[in-house]
């Protein structure tokens, strides 16, 4: 199997009542690549999944798969494979059998495509579950058999809406391994929906950040985490404390930021000028106990504890500041204790105002 350059060349989805799903995009997706579509509900990312496939058809723009344009072509006449967030495995008919089944819809002989199923089993490690049904297997096993049957196919490109959603937690974390394994071994191209970041972050080569039918952002997992393009991809993909306030000077590639809880130098990735309202982002982590290039002051009203790190969150002056922090175990300050925070300016970053992700956190204006 060997996957295939995916190319939308300003695709729009517009509904019959003039509801635009998916905003004029142009993307390129190398062959081979995992390439992951990360969005909230409703942003359009399956939209444009089941464009790709040709479940919908673009109401402009073209999309190719190998340079070949996929006008006119139906599902079952394009290089490529749905897998479906609830699987869709046939119960009554055996592992084998399920994922034999396209290739039978092909007209391949029976003893050819049992051989040729096998062999995905192995590839999948269900060699040893090819007689049973899929409800007699986990979660995760069911998920490997989707797998293995829309492999079955030789799809140059795998499309995956949100297959590990119903898995509980430690199972995901073991799919997303292994299912990263997988495309490594075949060299599919995988175009993966979901909205959980973790997996993003987790099985990518790259990422593409995806707002209100709108691509924000398009990076490898550091550069999306790290170095966010707009406030919609800083707040969504991980956590982020937000202060909202306006630039009040500038020197080379730093800025300073007025808010309603003081002053603070961070990074200008954009170059913006003195008087534009922004908004400053500091990761969790990059907060310590104690002074730092920034300062802010704040009060701890709760510790979350996550195993081996925990959270610790601070009242500044109704601003929600959390840290993130390796457990030792004790509690470094008691509850309603004042404490002084640090950050360091190449920690935060400050960007133009725009829409946020649901954080739950009210902005004080500066």
């Amino acid at each position: 199997m060997r996957g295939k350059d995916v190319t939308l060349e300003g695709v729009s989805i517009t509904y019959p009542n003039g509801f635009m799903a998916v905003q004029p995009t142009d993307l390129q997706i190398a062959a081979g690549e995992f390439f992951s579509i990360l969005g909230p509900s409703g942003c359009g990312k399956t939209t444009l999944l089941r464009t790709v496939s040709g479940f919908v058809a673009p109401s402009a723009g073209r999309v190719l798969i190998g340079g070949e344009d996929q006008a006119g072509r139906n599902p079952n006449a394009r290089p490529t494979a749905l897998i479906f967030q609830n699987l869709a495995l046939f119960p009554l008919m055996s592992v084998l059998d399920n994922v034999a089944f396209g290739l039978e819809a092909r007209g391949m002989p029976k003893r050819e495509r049992r051989a040729r199923a096998a062999e995905l089993l192995a590839l999948v490690a269900l060699q040893d579950q090819a007689d049973k049904t899929p409800p007699e297997l986990s979660g995760g096993q069911r998920q490997r058999v989707a797998i293995a049957r829309a492999l079955a196919v030789e799809p140059a490109v795998l499309l995956l809406d949100e297959p590990l959603s119903a898995l509980d937690l430690k199972l995901r974390s073991h799919m997303r391994a292994e299912l990263r394994a997988i495309q490594k071994k075949t060299g599919v191209t995988f175009i993966y929906i979901t909205h959980d970041q973790g997996e993003a972050l987790t099985m990518s080569d790259r990422i593409a950040v995806m707002n209100a039918g709108r691509i924000e952002q398009v990076g490898t997992g550091d550069e999306v985490y790290s170095n966010p393009a707009t406030a919609f991809a800083a707040s969504f993909v991980g956590e982020s404390n937000i202060l909202k306030g306006r630039i009040d000077a500038v020197d080379g590639t730093e800025a300073r930021i007025e808010t309603a809880r003081g002053t603070f130098a961070a990074r200008n990735p954009q170059g913006m000028a003195v008087g534009a309202p922004a908004y400053l982002f500091v990761r969790p982590e990059a907060v310590r106990l104690g002074a730092g290039g920034n300062r802010i002051d704040g009060h701890l009203t709760r510790r979350d504890l996550e195993g081996p790190f925990v959270n610790l969150f601070f009242d500044a002056g109704g601003e929600e500041i959390a840290v993130h922090m390796t457990n030792t175990g004790a509690l470094p300050h008691d509850l309603g204790e004042s404490v002084a925070l640090g950050f360091e300016p190449a920690d935060a970053l400050v960007l133009p105002e725009g829409p946020l992700a649901a954080t739950g956190q009210e902005l004080v204006g500066a």
